[in-house]
């Protein structure tokens, strides 16, 4: 994720990587000081379980298939994961809510998760 020549470095070095080098490498997305990791990584977690699970999971298939073969094998995904997706009920809710919105001029609402 930091790109070859940095990872290169970096093994062969064994230096020590500060967290704010690995953020603007981009190998991690936050950085938290210590007082407030557990806040911060809780939040995180509640996030994510609170989110749509069914589709994050086809994100995790398809970012394994772009890893493994490239855009192609993930692109190959788009049509199965899509098709699943959009059949179950959170998406059914989601789209009807968003349509709904759209059609009063409000802002789209936040969508409460079921993963079904």
């Amino acid at each position: 994720r930091a790109g070859r020549t940095r990872a290169i470095q970096w093994a062969l070095t064994s230096e020590l990587v500060t967290a704010q080098e690995m953020l603007a490498a981009g190998v991690i997305t936050q950085v938290a000081p210590e007082a407030e990791l557990t806040k911060t990584s809780t939040a995180w977690a509640e996030r994510l379980a609170n989110g749509p699970t069914l589709a994050h999971a086809g994100h995790k298939q398809m970012l394994k298939a772009w890893a493994n073969g490239g855009i192609e094998a993930a692109d190959r995904l788009i049509p199965e994961l899509a098709q699943q997706l959009i059949q179950t009920d959170d998406a059914r809710r989601g789209i009807a809510s968003a349509q709904d919105a759209m059609r009063r001029g409000v802002a789209r609402p936040v969508l409460q998760f079921q993963n079904r």
